[in-house]
């Protein structure tokens, strides 16, 4: 599996071109699905799994992955349950951010080490765990060895893959969560409904007052 560094080329004619010879000839039928590489474009923070959700490139065609950047901020607590995995027990180290591929495979591994008390080379985190290295009892055949004089095969396209990989545009999507009500805002409400009841009463006791007084004036001058 290999990692190129940040990709800061736009456009088709630029960004990250690559040519790779993938050996057919050295597959092994039984054990490949198919021939070709798998893809991951990923943000250089987050552990990869290409196996999981990334792309099949074949072999002889050149294909082309346009991207475009989406940033997605949800609130945290109390408004939410979402996390960045720093400082929990999804990872171990905060080499990489939390992602939900990671969180699932690693509670897998947590219990294979429990269950087994071994582990697949995904992570780093289980020092002095065995390996699980899946032996069992089998007859092998030796083939034999037969001369074969070399020469460049023909089906030289066939073992190439091309690849370019680039932005589709200059600027990112931004989709962010704001809480629907504050501190800020529940107090400038209250605030609000306060003064405007208040100055309702005065009003209303001013005008009581008023009427009163326009009475007993009206009798006054009655006698």
């Amino acid at each position: 599996m290999f990692s190129f560094n940040n990709l800061f080329n736009f456009t088709f004619g630029l960004g990250l071109h690559l040519t790779l010879n993938i050996e057919e000839n050295e597959y092994v039928g039984s054990f490949t699905e198919g021939t070709g590489i798998r893809v991951m474009v990923h943000p250089s923070d987050i552990l990869p799994h290409p196996e999981d959700v990334g792309l099949s490139v074949s072999p002889g065609l050149s294909t082309n992955i346009g991207i475009r950047q989406v940033e997605i901020r949800r609130l945290d607590a109390p408004h939410g349950d979402c996390t960045d995995g720093k400082g929990h027990e999804y990872l171990q180290n905060d080499t990489y951010s939390y992602s939900i591929i990671s969180c699932q495979k690693k509670c897998l591994l947590d219990k294979m080490v429990s269950t087994c008390n071994c582990t697949t080379n995904i992570y780093d985190d289980y020092s002095g765990v065995p390996f699980c290295t899946g032996k069992t009892q089998t007859n092998l055949y030796i083939t034999c060895r037969q001369r074969r004089p070399f020469g460049l095969p023909n089906n030289t396209t066939a073992n190439l893959v091309r690849l370019k990989i680039y932005f589709q545009e200059l600027n990112y999507e931004l989709v962010e969560q704001v809480p629907a009500n504050t501190i800020e805002s529940v107090l400038g409400t209250t605030g609000g409904l306060l003064g405007l009841y208040i100055g309702f009463s005065v009003i209303t006791i001013s005008e009581i007052f008023v009427l009163i007084y326009d009475v007993f004036a009206f009798l006054l001058k009655r006698k």
